[in-house]
């Protein structure tokens, strides 16, 4: 997929966004985002290796809770725990999230819900929200495949020690002793 420059990308998703008329008519939004608009999540990782893609869904619950169920993802290069090189990981999250008006509001939802407060007119930042998903997706440890990397350890070298039996028991006394 090609890379957007940043006024392609708000015109997919918007800076804010009006969440109540966003569930009522069902909206879904999909797309692809330019990485450089990210700012924080780029600082999490050694480099991105691609444009996010994103797909956002609001709706409404049986319950009449409002909720996005959404989806993103993309390529990053992080440091591998074993080898300290470079290892492209695919950062890929899936999340449900409750909408509220506030913090109090927020705790009423269903605990399967991340929680958003959109602002008094009912607007979020989807940015963020996309953002914050990928940062939480990120591998606490990113490791190559099996196989796939080389430990570098210096090799220990070894010699050969020459291992000569004792004649003297160190314990011949204690025997002596038990046999008393």
């Amino acid at each position: 997929m090609p890379i957007m420059s940043p006024s392609m990308a708000e015109v997919a998703l918007p800076r804010r966004l009006d969440a109540i008329r966003s569930v009522d008519h069902e909206t879904i939004l999909s797309g692809s985002l330019d990485v450089d608009l990210f700012k924080r999540f780029q600082e999490a990782v050694e480099d991105v290796n691609g444009p996010v893609d994103y797909k956002l869904a609001f709706q409404r619950d049986v319950e009449n809770h409002m909720f996005i169920d959404g989806e993103c993802s993309t390529r990053a290069t992080m440091v591998c725990q074993r080898c300290l090189d470079a290892v492209v990981v695919v950062v890929q999250g899936k999340f449900q999230i409750g909408l509220a008006f506030s913090d109090e509001k927020a705790k009423h939802l269903p605990k399967h819900y991340e929680p958003a407060i959109m602002d008094h007119n009912g607007n979020i930042d989807p940015w963020e929200l996309v953002e914050d998903e990928l940062i939480l997706a990120l591998p606490m440890f990113a490791y190559h495949a099996d196989g796939e990397c080389e430990i570098k350890q210096p090799k220990a070298e070894t010699e050969q020690v020459e291992v000569t039996e004792k004649d003297d028991n160190p314990f011949a006394v204690l025997q002596q002793l038990k046999s008393k």
